[in-house]
């Protein structure tokens, strides 16, 4: 149980999707944007809540919920028009992956994923200044995961 062992459930998730794979799709690396791929996804840490389950007045287990960032890049390479259509597209396909996956994949622990939000596709610049060389949309998994059972001896 970890958070973890959710993003590797996501993955799992996102590579049932056209266009999407291990060559396209990390953890924590923004090196994938050099790939020369004309869509990649970035996942990044979000943050996360813990609460305890009560029965009969014990608390009898907890619960986690953890929020991963889904930083879809959309390569810049043709008109606006275009590039906004794919990223209705895969964001599209994304929320209808994690529809038909909502325990990312049967990942053992997790009780549902869902998308939570998602912000305003951005332009993406170089840092100097040059572009835009991606169009970025970010999307909110949240999904809550079975943490530790507490007994009452403890």
């Amino acid at each position: 149980m970890s958070y973890q062992n959710v993003v590797d459930g996501l993955i799992r998730v996102l590579k049932t999707i056209t266009d999407f794979s291990d060559g396209n799709i990390t953890a924590n690396d923004y090196r994938v944007l050099n790939s020369g791929r004309s869509q990649c996804i970035v996942l990044c840490p979000g943050g996360f809540k813990s609460e305890p389950s009560t029965i009969g007045g014990l608390d009898s287990e907890y619960w986690v919920d953890w929020d991963v960032n889904i930083e879809l890049y959309v390569r810049y390479d043709v008109t606006d028009d275009i590039v906004a259509q794919r990223i209705a597209t895969y964001r599209e396909s994304i929320l209808e992956a994690v529809a038909k996956y909502p325990f990312l994949n049967a990942t053992p622990s997790i009780h549902f994923a869902r998308i939570t939000r998602g912000d305003k596709p951005v332009p993406v610049f170089r840092p100097n200044g040059e572009g835009p060389i991606f169009w970025m949309q970010l999307m909110l998994l949240t999904a809550r995961e079975e943490w530790a059972p507490v007994t009452a001896l403890e």
